[in-house]
């Protein structure tokens, strides 16, 4: 493109609109290095105001009188001051089109000095500042580009994400992060309304629940009542929410447990996410004194980034699991029946229906699950105590009494008597260190 060209696209622009130095410069954005927008702008209006000197001279004062007015009511200075040294006219200078005349370097260093206080108030780290335009500001930019051509050009969000971003990181010493910042700063334009988005944190680590009756997320009957005094997303809110100074805490598990299952030896893998953190970095050690309970405890690991709330629910959430019952028989079982129960569950695929307990919430499908190997613990008495190692899915309650016939095989069925389980432990997680079988 010759210089005649970018002075023709500028001219061409001023006369059909209203444009402030930044909203013209924008327009040859890809133009000039080390150049702000407002610095093309102001240029392009100067080099205008020149070759319309020159045009007054070779044509005479009356020759540009309409087309030098309407840059000089579109462009502002210089040409106001050119317009006003030959005909001796004011000229009162319209808002721009584009920005309706916001945009300025003051404008932008009141931002910075706006978003800088907030990340100091939530104790960001990283940041990014975004821009989000009202409809009509959108238009009005693309219609003018339109007329100019886009091949130079750059939007108004750009312009403003960085000269308030690199404003910011001066007054902050904190750097842009484009990937996983801790806060985002959205201004909104024209309103320029700054809203936040704090970025949750995230810990990784597992709990272990030695309690019965304790629900995974509060329990509340439909007349408003709590079926379960604690559940494990309260114990770990209520010690965390205000260490952090945080909106909410929640819990992300590698599935859950029944409410009378504890969840015991290796503990189950979950990822706690801090929700609007006012705080952001605080000493693991600190946290674990903190998570140490009676009935449930949480061991955190570390800090970790949001795919692990995937990685616990869909990958270690589908592993293998070990689980200890206490079985009650309706009868005495002989030892040549306990070993053919334990050779009946040696690699053995099991079809379940639907447990009858939660029909009312869950669809009636027949589903086929994988139980590994069994192995009877004890014996006392018509009381035995079995290690049930299988694939995750299974319902292991129903695996013990059959369930009316839903689940088969069962222990019930193998060894001829009726099989109640009355406890029933979750002892780990297949290929978590510290769990034999």
């Amino acid at each position: 493109m010759s210089v005649d060209d970018v002075m023709g696209r500028a001219e061409k622009a001023l006369l059909k609109y209203p444009l402030c130095d930044h909203c013209l410069g924008r327009l040859f954005a890809k133009m000039g290095r080390e150049l702000g927008n407002e610095e093309r702008g102001r240029a392009l209006k100067t080099l205008l105001s020149m070759v319309y000197d020159l045009k007054l001279r070779a044509a005479g004062e009356g020759g540009v009188k309409g087309e030098l007015y309407t840059l000089a009511k579109h462009g502002g200075e210089p040409l106001t001051r050119l317009y006003k040294r030959v005909y001796g006219e004011d000229v009162a200078v319209d808002k721009c089109y584009v920005c309706g005349g916001l945009l300025s370097r003051s404008l932008f260093d009141e931002l910075a000095e706006r978003v800088s206080s907030y990340l100091r108030d939530l104790d960001a780290s990283t940041f990014l500042v975004g821009v989000k335009l009202e409809q009509s500001v959108l238009e009005h930019e693309l219609e003018v580009a339109r007329v100019v051509g886009f091949d130079y050009s750059e939007s108004i969000k750009n312009e403003v994400k960085r000269e308030v971003g690199k404003r910011v990181a001066q007054i902050t010493g904190l750097q842009p992060s484009f990937t996983n910042p801790d806060v985002v700063a959205i201004i909104h334009i024209p309103s320029l309304y700054v809203e936040l988005e704090v970025k949750p944190v995230y810990l990784r680590g597992y709990y272990v629940k030695t309690g019965r009756n304790i629900s995974h997320t509060p329990w509340i009957t439909r007349d408003g009542a709590r079926k379960y005094p604690l559940s494990i997303q309260e114990f770990v809110d209520s010690r965390l929410r205000g260490l952090f100074k945080a909106d909410a805490v929640l819990i992300h598990a590698a599935g859950r447990e029944d409410v009378d299952a504890r969840m015991v030896g290796t503990g189950r893998p979950l990822v706690i996410e801090v929700v609007r953190p006012r705080r952001r970095r605080i000493d693991l050690s600190e946290l674990n004194t903190l998570l140490e309970g009676g009935a449930v405890t949480v061991r955190l690991e570390g800090y970790t980034q949001p795919r692990d709330k995937r990685v616990v629910k869909e990958n270690l959430g589908k592993k293998a699991k070990v689980y200890k019952v206490l079985v009650l028989l309706g009868g005495e079982v002989s030892e040549d029946k306990l070993r053919q129960l334990e050779d009946s569950f040696q690699d053995r695929a099991v079809t379940q229906r639907t447990p009858t307990r939660v029909l009312r919430r869950k669809k009636d499908v027949a589903r086929r699950r994988k139980v590994y190997s069994v192995k009877v613990a004890s014996v006392k008495g018509r009381l035995i105590e079995a290690l049930i190692y299988c694939e995750s899915g299974l319902y292991v309650k129903e695996l013990v009494h059959c369930d009316n016939g839903r689940t088969d095989p069962c222990f019930a069925g193998v060894l001829g008597v009726q099989a109640v389980p009355l406890e029933l432990d979750v002892l780990g997680f297949a290929g978590r260190p510290g769990l034999d079988f």
